[in-house]
């Protein structure tokens, strides 16, 4: 493992130029008008604030986010550092315009508006996480400039699903959305929300939870707080199957049963009322109603006119919002039909109102004052449906969704409002390639688009660096304090550096968010040979080899996907670029699949020294659904024309040795058995310390190399704590399972790795990877960060650390992939999901980025006696090292 330094340079610009990288300016979307100066200025604890009445909430969010940031008694009113708000629409007339002066005399944040003042502060916040602010021994300092920036749209507003199991989820989404500058935010709560007038029709899924109504307003006045103004949406139609409240005999067939008069008073308005309730004051309203062709089909096929009774149902919704002064908006695919493409002689998006049900009808039919909401996911030059429904007399907004410059120039240029959406919950928003960076390029597109290249497709460009802004912000440390003591510990040489905070920060190598780091001494673990054989020849990639023996022709490496082809995509590229209809496989370097995306995704990352399977979904589909059968842990492999493994999963792998010398491959270690599999577990695979199979297999505990127990056709076994189970699967073949049946109590079971020194015996390999070192000191907190070579699973046990304390006791603290430890490789871009006491370092100028675990300890006044790295066989497995660790003495 080899850990790089290399920083890059402050930039210091007097104006924004044409196609800016968010990494060179401190605050994003790139600004108007930056001067940054030579000069830093000393930022002096406790702060003071002063602020006009009219500014009392911009004031209140600018308090509250420097208490979490420096603690609690960061602001006082006789504070040494003055932040001022002051309004000013003489000099700055554009409404939400707002400047920034940073300089000796303090922060003076000036603004048009009260809506300008949200967006300085939420700009200043993101200067704060920046390289512009530095610890050094005289305490925080700040780059001098100024700032002066408007939006290029008045209307931006973002579309967010509210399907979530943990709410402050959704409010971290929501909060990233404020700091890009997004002025309205639609929350689809329904179904989720528990409803006064009938509270079982509410429903949660698979990755989401019930909301109470004070849940759910919370959300909305969290956003309010942030200087977001919020939309209501509920979808008043179809897709029962996750957006629409269901109660029989009021949704069945596919929607809302719109040829019953009853169901208004009896379930489409109470619907309505409470979550009126829930938003507050409201400007708009979204009620949905696209994609409902099941129930309008159904409808016409028992003889109802579908065309009239959407009709009827969009004006007696309308009637009802409208008496309470918000406007209704509904998507617009319902009322196009196919047909209108040949008339038009261009592309008109989704057209759902055609034949049988002829819903495009109604288009005419509803009140001119409804807002049709037209969406359209593809990067054109032009959109002359937009402008047709604009003839028709009707506002219409427009929504992309993973491309969003182009929509939004067009609709720009048309003056539509814009709404952006992404389809997806806030957890697997921030955890798919082509989805983190949705929210940023929306932002870019609508705030200071100038600053992105021209084109139809800009976000070829720029979707890297929408990235990087969004994982900076997500992801970052949520506070600047820091221990007044601190050990710099070099593990590969065993000693630590002591420091004393801040006076000593700048004898350390480098610093984030003002704790010290020390990585030029890691320690690091090799990976295990012969697991795997890099894809070092692409170009020769004839057929994928799936884990059943099934053969995929593969038709082209690293272009452009066609019609039902599967392409193979591996570096130098660092991600597909593919649009959102296919399926795709991450592979990583050892072979083994480790994410799956389908349709609606697309653009998928490609991992480091790995590469991804891309299908596309057409008429034929055969290896669309080949790659569907693919679950997480399957291994494939990429053959030549002849049938020679040239990349991918090789069967010189981890073994287990039988007392007869016999070996016999692993199939996987710590996850589900499959079919005719033999699968290794470990005591890291779950808390209970159970293989969890079912009784189709045979299962031996193995204690010091020797069998204590034998379970055939029980399954479930216990696993020792220092030991492990070797379990396979009764197949077809059963071969594994067969020459496990011959073992009895007592007989020597090994697990071996291959290695450069020879052939390695389990036991050994976990501790020639194993490291301590002496202590002796009370510590308040530790800074942990680790880094694997090859990439694997999200969330798989990689290894521990065991702090020890002289009491005897002791704590372990969990390294997990993607959650504690990202791949140190120089290509592709793995996307972490880390736990709440992890965050993300970026290293400026590298493709580079670390998780940092920060531990507290539970025990600061007991000294701890050692700290010590225990790997598990995964970890080994890839390769996982120790970059750097930080004590906190306080």
């Amino acid at each position: 493992m080899k850990i790089i330094l290399k920083l890059l340079p402050l930039a210091f610009v007097a104006f924004v130029s044409p196609f800016a990288l968010p990494q060179d300016f401190p605050i994003f979307p790139p600004p108007r008008q930056i001067s940054i100066s030579p000069q830093k200025h000393l930022l002096q604890l406790p702060f003071r604030i002063s602020a006009p009445p009219r500014l009392k909430r911009p004031a209140a969010l600018l308090s509250n986010e420097l208490k979490e940031l420096f603690g609690d008694k960061a602001i006082s009113e006789k504070g040494k550092t003055l932040f001022s708000l002051n309004l000013d629409p003489l000099n700055l007339q554009r409404e939400e315009e707002y400047a920034i002066e940073i300089s000796s005399k303090g922060i003076k944040l000036t603004s048009h508006d009260e809506q300008g003042a949200f967006w300085a502060v939420h700009s200043l916040l993101q200067i704060l996480f920046s390289d512009f602010l530095k610890l050094t021994p005289k305490g925080w300092l700040i780059q001098g400039m100024k700032i002066k920036d408007y939006p290029e749209n008045n209307f931006r507003a973002f579309l967010v699903g509210g399907w979530v199991s943990n709410i402050e989820e959704l409010k971290t989404l929501i909060k990233l959305l404020a700091s890009f500058k997004v002025r309205y935010v639609a929350v689809a709560f329904a179904p989720q929300v528990v409803l006064d007038f009938d509270p079982s029709i509410a429903r949660g899924g698979r990755f989401s939870t019930l909301l109470s109504k004070k849940e759910a307003k919370m959300v909305i006045d969290y956003a309010r707080s942030l200087g977001l103004e919020p939309i209501g949406y509920v979808n008043m139609l179809g897709h029962l199957e996750g957006t629409v409240y269901r109660k029989s005999p009021y949704t069945d067939h596919g929607g809302i049963m719109i040829q019953n008069e009853d169901v208004y008073d009896k379930f489409v308005f109470p619907i309505l009322e409470e979550m009126l309730e829930i938003y507050g004051p409201i400007k708009w309203f979204h009620c949905g109603m696209d994609e409902a062709s099941p129930l309008c089909s159904w409808l016409s096929s028992q003889g109802y006119d579908s065309a009239q009774l959407l009709a009827r149902h969009i004006s007696k919704i309308h009637d009802f919002l409208k008496q309470r002064g918000i406007r209704m908006i509904i998507w617009h695919d319902m009322l196009f039909s196919p047909d209108l493409e040949k008339e038009i002689g261009a592309p008109i998006g989704p057209a759902n109102g055609g034949p049988p049900h002829n819903t495009f009808k109604a288009l005419d039919l509803i009140p001119k004052d409804v807002i049709l909401n037209y969406w359209f996911y593809e990067p054109l030059d032009s959109y002359p449906a937009l402008d047709w429904l604009q003839k028709k007399g009707f506002e219409v907004w427009a929504s992309p969704w993973q491309t969003p410059f182009s929509l939004v120039r067009y609709a720009r240029e048309r003056k539509a409002p814009t709404l952006g959406t992404i389809w997806a919950d806030p957890d697997h928003c921030f955890t798919l390639h082509s989805l983190v960076p949705v929210p940023a390029l929306y932002a870019w597109a609508t705030w200071n688009p100038q600053t992105a290249p021209e084109g139809r497709i800009p976000e070829k460009d720029v979707s890297l660096k929408a990235i990087y802004v969004t994982e900076k912000l997500y992801w970052s440390r949520k506070k600047l304090t820091h221990p007044s003591k601190a050990l710099l510990i070099r593990p590969a040489e065993n000693r630590f550096v002591f420091l004393s905070l801040p006076k000593d920060i700048n004898d350390a190598p480098e610093q984030r968010y003002g704790i010290p780091f020390d990585f030029s001494a890691s320690l690091p673990i090799p990976p295990v040979k012969g697991k795997r054989k890099l894809l070092e020849n692409p170009e020769l990639a004839s057929f994928v080899l799936l884990p059943k023996g099934f053969k995929l022709k593969i038709d082209g490496v690293n272009r452009g996907r066609g019609e039902d082809e599967l392409i193979l995509y591996t570096a130098p590229l660092t991600s597909t670029g593919t649009n959102i209809w296919g399926v795709e496989v991450a592979v990583s370097s050892e072979g083994e699949v480790t994410h799956i995306s389908d349709c609606g995704a697309g653009d998928m990352v490609i991992p480091p020294q790995g590469f991804v399977l891309s299908a596309h979904l057409g008429p034929r589909s055969y290896k669309a659904n080949a790659l569907r059968t693919l679950w997480r842990g399957n291994k494939v492999a990429i053959l030549d024309e002849e049938g020679n493994l040239i990349g991918g999963f090789t069967r010189e792998t981890i073994s287990a040795e039988l007392p007869d010398g016999t070996r016999l491959p692993i199939d996987g270690i710590n996850r589900e058995r499959g079919e005719d599999e033999l699968v290794l577990y470990t005591p890291e695979y779950n808390k209970e310390m159970r293989t969890k199979t079912n009784q189709w297999g045979i299962e031996a505990v193995v204690v010091d190399c020797k069998v204590v127990e034998v379970r055939d056709l029980v399954g479930d076994a216990q696993i020792p704590p220092n030991g492990f189970v070797l379990s396979a699967h009764y197949g077809p073949s059963s071969s594994k399972a067969r020459a496990l049946a011959e073992l009895k109590v007592g007989d020597s079971l090994r697990v071996i790795l291959p290695s450069d020194e020879g052939d390695v015996q389990y036991e050994e390999a976990i501790k020639k990877g194993s490291w301590e070192i002496e202590i002796n000191k009370k510590c308040s907190s530790l800074f942990l960060v680790t880094a694997t070579e090859l990439s694997g699973r999200l969330g798989e046990p990689l290894g521990k650390f065991v702090v020890e304390y002289v009491d005897g006791t002791e704590e372990v603290i969990p390294i997990r992939y993607g959650k504690e430890t990202l791949p140190i490789g120089m290509q592709g871009f793995e996307h972490p999901y880390p736990e709440k006491t992890v965050w993300l370092m970026q290293r400026e100028g590298e493709v580079q980025r670390f998780l940092v675990r920060e531990w507290e300890n539970s025990k600061p006044n007991v000294a701890i006696s050692r700290l010590r790295f225990v790997p598990t066989l995964r970890g080994i497995e890839l390769g996982i090292g120790i970059a750097g660790i930080t004590a906190g003495l306080d």
